[in-house]
Parts: structure tokens; C-alpha cells; sequence
């Protein structure tokens, strides 16, 4: 990704909260896009795109886990910080396409483990998480919009 492709993937990243009924300010308008810039210039990050006829249709961010009592980045496991795929794709094979793209990245990086949050009740991304060998860890927590999120991880060595 490119600083050229911030606002398409800002836009996408909106449109796929909406969808939901959703809006998360730190995806949200400009706030959103700074955030997206950052994202691109993090020598530690990643960003992948699904790009069909020259169209951004998904994409997929992290970086390494981040420990917040230590203020350090925890050895060997990554965050999966977000997966957003076009809403009137969704259900054709585009996250899961971008989640294998994402786990050999990682796993290219030497990551061992990953980890990632989703809304309990997100019907669509947790049974995909699951087919892919993602397994909740039992950690809860509250996403910026108040929905209820658990934490999923998976083993990506061995």
C-alpha cells in the first residue's frame, strides 16, 4: 500500500463498519486517515490489499503485539489490527484470501503467533477465524463503539 491508496482504504475501512452499523472514530474521516498513513509508514506494519480489475476490494492491517504494561513489543506474536473487505463482496472468499495472504506474511517475518479482536457477534468473521485455526484465548475486552470484543490467536509455527 501507498500513501496514494489512503483514502480508498479509509473509505473502504468506513464503508465495512457502516455496514455493521458501525463507525469507529480512529477509522473515521480524517482521523482515519492519518491513521492509515501512519499504518503505511510503520517499518514494523503491515498493510495488504486485495486488488481485482485495478479496484481496492480489500484490505488487511497489524503489527507486532504491542505489551502495554511494558510499553514494548511482545517477542514473536503479532496483531492482526483489522480486515475490511468491500461489504458487497463479503461471503465471496476476499477475507479469506487476505487472512492465508496475512498468516504467510507472518510467518515469512518469523512471527510464531498471532492474536486479533472481534465483535462476539460478528456472524461473518468469527466462523471464518475459526475454519482458519484461529482459537478465542477467553480474553473479553470493549471495542471504542462499546461493542463487546474477544481476543482469537493462532499458533503459526509447526
Amino acid at each position: 500500500m501507498t500513501a496514494d491508496d489512503i483514502d480508498t482504504v479509509a473509505s473502504l475501512a468506513s464503508r465495512a463498519f457502516a455496514a455493521e452499523g458501525r463507525e469507529l472514530e480512529e477509522y473515521a474521516g480524517e482521523a482515519g486517515k492519518s491513521a492509515w498513513l501512519k499504518r503505511v509508514q510503520r517499518e514494523d506494519g503491515w498493510v495488504l490489499l486485495k486488488i481485482e480489475d485495478e479496484k481496492i476490494i480489500g484490505a488487511c492491517h497489524g503489527e507486532p503485539e504491542w505489551d502495554f504494561e511494558d510499553r514494548r513489543p511482545v517477542p514473536g506474536i503479532a496483531h492482526l489490527s483489522g480486515l475490511f473487505v468491500e461489504p458487497e463482496l463479503w461471503g465471496k472468499g476476499v477475507a479469506r484470501d487476505l487472512l492465508r495472504a496475512t498468516v504467510d506474511l507472518l510467518r515469512s517475518r518469523g512471527f510464531r503467533k498471532s492474536r486479533l479482536w472481534v465483535t462476539v457477534d460478528n456472524t461473518r468473521a468469527v466462523p471464518l477465524y475459526k475454519s482458519e485455526g484461529w482459537r478465542e484465548t477467553g480474553r473479553l475486552t470493549l471495542a471504542s463503539d462499546g461493542k463487546q470484543l474477544a481476543e482469537y490467536e493462532k499458533e503459526l509455527m509447526g
